[in-house]
């Protein structure tokens, strides 16, 4: 049997096709190695520029740039360029490089950079129309990027410092209309609540802007801030069982496990839980009510840097409900499970100086 006939047999398919797929299954290989190659000689150009050591970075970026795997790592490079041609003091070179990346048509993170990079430099020159020009154009054409995030910032603090809050309010609404379905949408409409609660003391309008950044389901990492802004606004304005429902519905949509704080994936979570028992407690005066929320602050969050003050609230919670003994036991088991806190001196001296109940 032939060599040809007997692959074929066992294989089920030619030679030739058997060839091809080897023959890309080691070109795949050869090109993880060379972009591994790359990015490694990529980290000595950068390293290089941190240095300070322009010439030796200059030509690395210059073979980088030539043997780029991609587009993508192409423009990483004009960026690194143009950032080096700045920190060696040619502005205005930097400037040039810079805009030939953003006036690219593609909408990347380099050409947000780029844009934002002019934008500093303009500044810095007082260039405060240009500027304004770059920041509006940063959030049209790189809404995905953190970048628009920062403009919209920059825009606020222009139309406060002019007076112009209401513009400001209309102008995010606008922007969350035209960029419906990217990054910045929600941001914007945050950032218009923040103008009518901080700026136009206009809380009702603050609160429906806030409702719809909780409404959009799609997007919905400041869906918390904006559940927690509201719960703040009834507060303010001794809104009580407003203000706990609130915060009760932000412990129960945003208390997850999470790497980035322990327990839970809102930064409001555990605070909220304690603002609800602090409201019980000195608000509603539902001392029963206010314990309850203290003991699953204790049991839901048992890593928060609060967890203490919780115990703490449990002691007064019992101690105003007018029971001497559960108030002396409250006190001996805070000591107990907290000897670290602040408030375990307070217990010590009250329960040694007999004005424990």
């Amino acid at each position: 049997m032939a060599l040809g006939q007997g692959f074929w047999v066992r294989s089920k398919r030619p030679l030739c096709v058997c060839l091809f797929v080897c023959m890309c299954v080691l070109t795949a290989c050869s090109s993880k190695r060379f972009e591994f190659i790359w990015s490694d000689r990529y980290i000595e150009a950068a390293r290089l520029h941190d240095q300070e050591r322009y010439d030796e970075a200059s030509e690395h970026y210059a073979q980088l740039l030539e043997h780029a795997p991609d587009e993508d790592k192409k423009r990483l490079i004009q960026y690194r360029m143009a950032l080096m041609q700045e920190d060696q003091g040619d502005v205005d070179g930097a400037l040039e490089s810079y805009r030939a990346i953003w006036e690219d048509e593609r909408a990347d993170e380099y050409g947000s950079r780029a844009m934002r990079a002019s934008l500093r430099i303009y500044r810095s020159r007082g260039d405060k129309q240009r500027a304004r020009e770059l920041n509006l154009a940063i959030v049209d054409k790189y809404p995905e990027a953190i970048a628009a995030e920062h403009a919209l910032r920059d825009i606020r603090k222009w139309y406060r410092q002019e007076g112009r809050a209401a513009e400001m309010a209309e102008y995010l609404l606008e922007t969350s209309k035209t960029h419906k379905g990217t990054e910045i949408e929600d941001f914007a409409l945050m950032m218009r609540g923040e103008v009518f609660e901080e700026d136009l003391s206009m809380d009702a309008e603050a609160i429906q802007a806030y409702e719809k950044v909780i409404t959009l389901a799609y997007q919905g990492k400041l869906a918390d801030d904006a559940i927690w802004r509201i719960a703040q606004i009834h507060i303010r304005n001794k809104r009580w069982p407003d203000a706990l429902e609130y915060l009760d519905r932000l412990v129960a949509e945003h208390h997850a496990k999470s790497w980035f704080i322990g327990d839970y994936n809102s930064e409001f979570a555990d605070e909220a839980r304690l603002e609800s028992g602090r409201i019980y407690l000195e608000e509603l005066e539902d001392y029963d009510a206010a314990i309850e929320q203290f003991e699953k602050f204790i049991n839901e969050f048992p890593n928060s840097r609060l967890k203490d003050d919780a115990a703490w609230e449990v002691v007064k919670a019992t101690e105003l409900k007018g029971n001497a003994a559960a108030t002396r036991e409250a006190m001996e088991d805070f000591i107990k499970d907290y000897p670290e806190s602040r408030y375990v001196r307070v217990a010590r001296s009250r329960l040694g100086s007999g004005d424990a109940p």
